[in-house]
């Protein structure tokens, strides 16, 4: 009902103003802007040619393009009132039309909409009269002053409506009006640019076509082409020189720019950094502008009404100046926010707010105070930039992630590729293990042949040569399967032979992954690694292996040096030739950011001894392109020598300007982060701390065992124990071997979350937390009798407690500590952890910081001793190289883990949040084992 009474009331208001304005503007007998539109086309009637754009009339030049000459001409014919008649029915025609297609837009946002056609249609239609009202009050004084606001407001809105139905040609057609007429709204076809190729083609020509026609038109009309180019030189005149007949500041104005010089005349800033702010301002808003339409997609049709509006934003702000019959077309914004089910607060604040401000703030409604206060202060600007927050947000709702931006985050936030899936074996079997990742991204019959022959080429020479060994092949690429014309070849040929190995591919595509993903499963002494888009000739490996046997550690393939020989199809010297030296100005690169001397650090061919494949492939950061790099920075982290060698090429093809473009970016973003992760130690020896922690023991046997093996392997060196848990038993009497041994040192766990009653509740650590505030004199006694118990059961079992922590840190909660003090001297237990490491700021761990440096302040005062402490999160663990560096910088730290051999949640005795993840860093853990020398 509430619809209906709006829709009847726009219905009743545009009626009487139709009449009621056509009587007031042909008895408007002062200045309005149709008399510079009447004045122009009267001089082009009598070819004044030299008079249409002058200076010498004063404020008022006429300031549209020649073009728009040819369509006000006829009104030459008419009289002065008549013409002045006319021009106001046209623009309420043209607003009419405009309103007509805004509603059709909105009708056609019913696609994933759950309600009926009919329903959506009112939807459409209630938003649209809303608008209507919006901007009605700008609307009548454009019929006023006699503005040209109706026509460009009819492109506007037939614009987006050509845009929101795929019409894409419509949609360069209407948005060619406003632009033909103000330049501004051009900037709306950045986003018509990002399209999809068919919209995009039709769109950009459609308006190419259309503006070449309408230029050709009006150069017909003025019959030469000398005249025709004097007058677009007179517009360019007029326009670059707006400062000299109009102030930008005008308090009418509600652009950006009229704002900060507002600020500029009572002195608050000077003019020149006021033009320096808005430039800044302008190059900022519209890099954020279309930033947003390249990294988003609109996934639904009132999504891509929602981007065009946008764009219309940057119109309105980016101006020189922006008066209220600029700003009819904010009626599409409007009627898109209002027809949006996804509205929220900020949403109906910015349509209120923009109400009381734009739409009622008027002369005759407010009173001149007001009125001229609410301009001065440039309020319909801040409406107009609440509109934009709320509509950013409900564009950003209604869109995905785009193709640009899920191919850039690739590069920027490229998978990280984890710990290993399992140890590599430390000694070698085999003398040579042969690796070559298969890209299998899309091969023509004919490089498939060629591709085949090349690895059954190299398969007899490596048997040939080097009798103990074995050729690992790995696929990758996003085309992958079993039954790949490549892999089928590879199978037929070589058959079941034990020393070839065709494995899996990995689970993040990248030939560095599949590089490392082979490793795993070598067994060879002598690493050898081929690139089977750049095949090179076996001598390279047989030279290779003499110089690993002469101690040397790493040797790469080298295309700049001055013995490598190309052998390629003369149809490829200029794309060779040309990556060549692209090549040479990325090497420079390297060794400028990087203390690397190689002239060719990614050909991809290179030989290692297994101890710095072992360190190279556990640092690995990089799944796809500069994971080359990362070998050489390892080798000098090391201290392992290093040499290149000439190589021989047999290039048939060459990488796509896809593959290249992808790799610059990964450059610009991969050079320094290789340099920041190797200034921070990342890719160098590193000393194992001795105070690395692995709390939970007893929990279950997964975590048991898990603890265990890293403990036997010498990484682990403290064990905490929960002493009341179901299987503390479990492989306890190995443990405590490795303690006899003085390998580890045991602790207590104390627990009192992990199923403990207090006072018949069971309680998490926020619960215990709330209950241990209210009643901590009544829980005292309780908790020193818990303490007991569990320092009682693990003597029982003959384990001697050196230190203390706590289940979920409970032990550093205020006023834990002091409680259970008495029981801590009473058992001669003096070592404490205080889990204060700083960079958990930045965490959801931040109230453990807080809660720690109360306690180690309690901690000196009772005379505990507790040790610096570093708390690893995942990012760690999933990064080898990172956790390295910070081993290395926390080497007299203790460091808390929570390892698991498998992933035996389902034995838990209750419910515990960390399950999966345990297993992940015993898997990281468990790469520790590397021998640092």
């Amino acid at each position: 009902m509430k619809k209906q009474i709006l829709i009847f009331f726009t219905l009743i208001l545009t009626s009487i103003a139709l009449p009621l304005y056509a009587f007031k503007v042909s008895h408007k007998l002062d200045y309005t802007d149709f008399d510079v539109y009447y004045r122009a086309a009267t001089r082009a009637h009598a070819m004044l040619w030299e008079q249409i754009y002058t200076l010498s009339d004063g404020a008022s030049p006429f300031r549209y393009a020649p073009a728009l000459l040819l369509f006000l001409s006829p009104l030459a014919y008419l009289s002065a009132p008549t013409a002045k008649l006319l021009w106001y029915f046209l623009n309420f025609g043209f607003f009419s039309l405009g309103f007509y297609y805004l509603y059709h837009a909105l009708a056609a946002t019913r696609e994933g909409r759950a309600e009926s056609p009919k329903t959506l249609s009112k939807s459409a239609l209630f938003s649209t009269c809303f608008a209507v009202l919006f901007v009605f009050r700008l609307c009548l004084d454009t019929f006023t002053i006699g503005q040209i606001s109706g026509v460009m407001f009819f492109g506007f809105c037939l614009s987006v409506y050509g845009w929101m139905q795929r019409k894409p040609w419509l949609a360069g057609f209407g948005l060619l009006i406003p632009t033909s007429i103000k330049i501004g709204p051009g900037i709306i076809y950045s986003l018509f640019l990002l399209a999809k190729r068919k919209e995009r083609n039709p769109t950009i020509f459609g308006s190419l076509l259309f503006g070449g026609i309408l230029f050709a038109l009006s150069a017909g009309w003025l019959g030469t082409m000398a005249l025709t180019r004097k007058l677009w030189g007179n517009w360019v005149a007029i326009v670059q020189n707006d400062a000299v007949y109009y102030d930008a500041s005008h308090y009418g104005s509600q652009s950006i720019n009229s704002a900060i010089l507002r600020l500029a005349k009572p002195g608050f800033i000077s003019e020149e950094m006021a033009h320096t702010l808005f430039l800044t301002v302008a190059i900022l808003g519209c890099t954020s502008l279309f930033l947003f339409w390249l990294l988003r997609r609109p996934r639904t049709v009132q999504g891509r009404g929602l981007f065009f509006s946008l764009g219309l934003f940057a119109y309105f702000w980016f101006m020189p100046e922006t008066f209220k019959y600029s700003l009819t077309p904010l009626a599409i914004p409007v009627a898109l926010l209002l027809n949006s089910h996804r509205k929220n607060t900020l949403s109906w604040f910015a349509l209120v707010f923009g109400a009381l401000t734009i739409s009622l703030a008027g002369l005759d409604l407010v009173g001149s105070r007001i009125f001229f206060a609410v301009q001065n202060f440039s309020l319909p600007l801040m409406a107009s930039i609440f509109l934009a927050l709320a509509l950013i947000r409900h564009a950003y709702l209604e869109s995905i992630p785009s193709f640009f931006y899920r191919r850039v985050s690739q590069i920027f936030r490229h998978p990280k590729l984890g710990p290993w899936t399992h140890f590599p074996s430390l000694d070698s079997s085999l003398d040579v293990s042969y690796i070559l990742p298969l890209p299998l991204e899309g091969h023509s019959p004919l490089n498939l042949r060629r591709s085949l022959s090349h690895i059954l080429e190299q398969a007899l020479l490596l048997s040939q040569i080097f009798p103990k060994s074995e050729l690992i092949l790995v696929p990758f690429g996003d085309r992958w399967t079993e039954g790949h014309p490549l892999l089928v070849g590879i199978r037929e040929t070589l058959g079941d032979q034990a020393t070839v190995k065709i494995l899996h591919p990995p689970e993040i595509a990248g030939r560095g992954a599949a590089l490392r993903q082979g490793f795993l499963a070598s067994r060879g002494a002598k690493i050898f690694i081929a690139h089977l888009e750049q095949p090179c000739d076996f001598s390279f490996f047989v030279q290779a292996g003499n110089l690993l046997d002469q101690g040397y550690d790493l040797v790469r393939g080298n295309r700049r040096i001055a013995e490598t020989r190309f052998d390629i199809p003369v149809k490829l010297l200029p794309l060779v030739y040309g990556r060549h030296r692209l090549g040479v100005w990325f090497n420079r690169l390297v060794r400028t950011l990087l203390p690397i001397h190689s002239t060719d650090t990614q050909s991809g061919i290179a030989a290692m001894r297994r101890p710095l494949a072992l360190h190279s492939f556990a640092v690995q950061n990089f799944a796809d392109f500069l994971f080359d790099l990362e070998f050489s920075l390892t080798a000098i982290g090391h201290g392992f020598k290093e040499i290149d060698l000439p190589v021989i090429l047999n290039l048939q093809t060459e990488k796509s300007a896809k593959r290249v473009s992808y790799e610059s970016l990964s450059i610009l973003h991969g050079l320094p982060l290789l340099n920041f992760r190797f200034k921070r130690g990342c890719y160098h020896r590193y000393a194992l701390p001795r105070a690395i922690t692995a709390d939970d023991w007893g929990i279950s046997p997964g975590v048991n065992d898990g603890i265990l093996k890293l403990a036997q392997a010498g990484i682990i060196r403290r064990v905490s124990m929960m002493a009341d848990t179901k299987f503390l038993t479990h492989e306890l009497e190995a443990l405590k071997r490795l303690q006899a041994r003085n390998e580890i040192e045991l602790g207590l766990h104390f627990n009192l979350t992990y199923g403990k009653k207090i006072q018949d509740q069971n309680f998490g650590p926020g619960g215990f937390l709330r209950r241990w505030i209210s009643h901590q004199t009544e829980l005292t006694p309780l908790i020193q009798t818990e303490l007991n118990s569990q320092l009682r059961i693990l003597k029982n079992q003959g384990v001697k407690v050196s230190y203390l922590d706590g289940h979920h840190h409970i032990h550093i909660l205020p006023g834990v500590l002091g409680a259970i003090l008495p029981v801590l001297k009473q058992n001669f237990i003096s070592d404490i952890r205080i889990p204060l490491d700083p960079k958990l700021i930045f965490t959801a761990k931040f109230p453990l910081v807080v809660m720690s440096l109360w306690a180690a302040f309690r901690a000196k005062s009772f005379g505990l001793s507790y040790r610096k402490c570093f708390y690893p999160q995942i990012k760690h663990f999933s990064d080898h190289g990172l956790m390295r560096a910070e081993l290395a910088h926390h080497h007299d730290a203790e460091i808390i883990v929570h390892p698991a051999l498998s992933a035996d949640s389902e034995r838990f005795e209750f419910p515990d949040t960390y399950t999966v993840e345990r297993v992940y860093e015993y898997q990281a853990l468990l790469m520790l084992a590397v021998p640092s020398e």
